[in-house]
């Protein structure tokens, strides 16, 4: 009886009496590896996002800081002796130089700094054992790096309009520059991170 109903539940999980039992865990459909991989990718991402939200009076708030300090000291001292045009200031021509650099330099050191502290401290190989593929890790630590110059040229942005209002012509078109630079910014600092192995070399 025992053998008839085993058989019995064989055939009712579409298996034949003759065949070996599935191991579990041998095969991973396709979906479902995609689906992990990007599950690891997004984990990978916010990970990335939150050490450096974690510090981000160093990360986003000093940025700021210098930029204004830059503003002022060469604003106040220029603003008289440098004409740009006739009907732009030289303080209002020099905030989107400013945003800018703040958001390219950001993104370069957030990809590869992120690297470099991995490396020294051996956290390293933790994510090296994960099943994620090379488009996850790139997609995670360039994602992280246009997130953090954003917000670093963001709030730039906001400070400096205290000084003298920005005018956006086209509102697109700058956030289409700024991502783009941020995140090419973001792979050379992901390059410059699998190169160094230390930050001087940075």
């Amino acid at each position: 009886h025992r053998l008839r109903r085993h058989a019995a539940r064989r055939r009712r999980a579409g298996r034949r009496p003759g065949d070996r039992p599935r191991r579990p865990g041998r095969r991973v459909p396709q979906h479902h590896a995609r689906r992990r991989g990007m599950n690891g990718a997004s984990t990978l991402f916010k990970k990335e996002v939150l050490r450096f939200w974690k510090v981000s009076f160093q990360t986003v708030a000093a940025p700021v800081l210098t930029a204004c300090m830059y503003l002022l000291v060469f604003g106040h001292t220029l603003e008289d002796h440098v004409k740009v045009y006739d009907s732009v200031s030289y303080t209002r021509f020099l905030i989107p130089g400013l945003v800018m650099m703040s958001v390219l330099q950001n993104a370069f050191a957030n990809s590869s700094s992120s690297l470099i502290q991995s490396k020294i401290t051996g956290n390293l190989v933790f994510l090296l054992l994960t099943p994620l593929s090379p488009l996850a890790w790139f997609v995670a630590y360039v994602g992280a790096a246009i997130v953090r110059g954003v917000a670093v040229g963001l709030g730039v942005l906001l400070v400096t309009a205290w000084f003298a209002p920005p005018g956006l012509d086209n509102l697109l078109w700058v956030l289409v520059f700024t991502v783009l630079g941020a995140g090419l910014m973001g792979t050379l600092g992901l390059i410059a991170g699998l190169w160094a192995e230390k930050f001087d070399q940075l």
